[in-house]
């Protein structure tokens, strides 16, 4: 963001490793805009964030993309967010997205999809209006020094015309980019990706059992048992009738930790807690 990086962020789809993944990218932005708190205002870069698909970023990370709308114009951050239906964004997100916009803009569609722009601008232009537009053309409407301008019709851009000197047929050279793309993103190929992620499950694990408390480590090879207190019959917890013994979990604790337990519990241990009719809580 400082250095006038390009970094460019596409999921592969919307399941659960996508959703987290999505959520973890916003709420690094958010992050990342919020420091520049921390610079002089005449050090703060200008930089643009592109949310395409807002719903469905919006989705996984409404909290932090709601607070970008309101926090970032003042640390030198203008976001785009294009969405096709406005109405299916999370309520805080477009409340948001409405309140601290100064460019609103709205193509043709169903009346449905563009009456939650129409109406923010008193129906100037109606929705059967704006859903009667052009291809490419569209109606915007934007805030300039603190007042309402518009609405705009504007025409297009087509991409062929605006961006033709940079057009260059012949795969040579689409190669050399997506080259040049995976050399500056240190791109990796997912067979070493995956093995990666694998070894930073055993670094996870390896922390978790560093970290434990020293009565919950569990050597290696040690296993894990029920140790069961026994009370007469007629305990309140217990059985109704019989000369079985009622049992209740007290504790659990690895074997070889805190002794063995007592004979009368070594009868409870190996049977079933519903078949020793226990009723209670652990």
């Amino acid at each position: 963001m400082d250095n006038r990086w390009i970094v460019w962020a596409s999921t592969a789809g919307n399941g659960p490793t996508d959703k987290l993944l999505t959520a973890l990218i916003n709420r690094d932005l958010l992050r990342a805009g919020r420091s520049r708190a921390e610079l002089p205002e005449e050090q703060r870069v200008p930089f643009r964030g592109y949310l395409d698909e807002l719903t469905t970023l919006a989705g996984t990370g409404g909290d932090s993309i709601a607070s970008m709308f309101e926090d970032f114009r003042k640390y030198k951050i203008q976001l785009h967010a294009l969405t096709q239906l406005l109405s299916r964004l999370l309520v805080a997100v477009r409340q948001s997205l409405i309140q601290n916009a100064s460019a609103l803009s709205a193509t043709r569609g169903s009346r449905t999809a563009v009456s939650p722009i129409t109406e923010e601008r008193g129906e100037r232009p109606g929705a059967a209006q704006v859903a009667g537009l052009d291809q490419y053309d569209h109606y915007a409407f934007f805030t300039v020094n603190g007042r309402p301008v518009g609405p705009v019709l504007i025409h297009g851009p087509h991409l062929g015309e605006v961006f033709a000197e940079q057009h260059r047929p012949g795969r040579s050279h689409i190669t050399a980019l997506e080259r040049a793309a995976d050399h500056n993103a240190r791109a990796l190929p997912l067979d070493h990706l995956t093995t990666t992620a694998a070894g930073q499950l055993h670094r996870v694990t390896d922390f978790l059992r560093e970290h434990a408390p020293a009565h919950r480590r569990r050597k290696p090879g040690q296993t894990t048992r029920l140790r069961m207190t026994c009370r007469p019959p007629q305990h309140p917890w217990g059985f109704s009738g019989g000369d079985r013994p009622a049992c209740r979990a007290a504790q659990i604790l690895p074997t070889g930790v805190g002794g063995v337990p007592d004979a009368a519990n070594d009868a409870c241990l190996g049977r079933p807690l519903s078949a020793l009719g226990y009723r209670g809580e652990f």
